[in-house]
């Protein structure tokens, strides 16, 4: 999963750069595209279009608010005096970012996805700081940061940075998520990720009947692998899981079994 954490940040001993901050105005993207395109003939490198405004938190909300960005995002790549040049879009409470934290603002959530989508197609353009209060602090240590993090929040005075971190169950919590004396129905069970679900499930949680399917069945070594790891019923079926009369059947025959 993917969670905030300052782990790797590295200290700061930079000057931080220039950077501009441009307020979102009450008429929405074209005043702001009209700045951004001003912004362009200037030598400042940063510019941060921070989203101040309190917005609602429903689906229009969110459609009127990203649809609003998007104008932004697009002006700014039409600039080729912008090459070279960053747009840090900046939010607040738009991300959970601290343990048992909630994302306050809905609308901004989703402003944060579409950004993220446009960073995976010109990562050097794009830049996310969610802020916990407007403040010029707040700002410059997020700031400082996206000079090496694409996306960084700031939380009581420290910065962080977008982990992926494993997802650990305790053994009560596997126990109860998985019974072994339930079946698992596995499709593409006899392909290499399927006889590597099918072990996994037998060895590591004690899974006892297992239902393996695929278009061309077969899978008679694997069934005796599994049998072996400690399997009671292993049942191999040639099956097209497009056929949705055919998996229904399936399944009312394990239920039944």
């Amino acid at each position: 999963r993917r969670e905030f954490d300052d782990d790797g940040l590295p200290e700061l001993d930079s000057e931080p750069r220039d950077w501009s901050l441009l307020s979102e105005s009450a008429d929405g993207g074209p005043r702001v595209s009209a700045s951004v395109s001003s912004f362009a003939s200037g030598s400042t490198k940063t510019l941060v279009y921070a989203l101040r405004e309190q917005v609602g938190s429903d689906g229009e909300c969110a459609r009127i608010e990203t649809t609003k960005v998007l104008s932004v995002l697009q002006a700014w790549l039409q600039e080729r005096a912008l090459e070279g040049k960053r747009l840090v879009v900046a939010t607040q409470g738009a991300v959970s970012a601290e343990a048992g934290e909630g994302v306050a603002d809905v609308s901004r959530a989703a402003v944060w996805g579409l950004v993220r989508a446009a960073q995976s197609e010109h990562p050097e353009a794009f830049g996310l700081l969610d802020v916990e209060e407007w403040s010029e602090a707040q700002l410059e240590l997020g700031l400082r940061h996206l000079e090496r993090e694409p996306q960084v929040a700031v939380r009581a005075g420290r910065a962080k940075a977008p982990r992926l971190v494993a997802s650990r169950l305790s053994v009560q919590e596997r126990r109860e998520e998985l019974s072994s004396e339930g079946a698992a129905l596995i499709t593409g069970g006899t392909g290499v990720l399927g006889r590597e679900l099918a072990r996994h499930l037998v060895r590591a949680h004690g899974l006892k009947h297992v239902v393996l399917c695929s278009r061309r069945g077969g899978g008679s070594e694997l069934k005796s692998e599994l049998q072996a790891l400690g399997a009671t019923t292993v049942r191999v079926e040639a099956l097209d899981v497009s056929d949705a009369k055919a998996v229904r059947a399936l399944v009312e025959s394990i239920t039944r079994s």
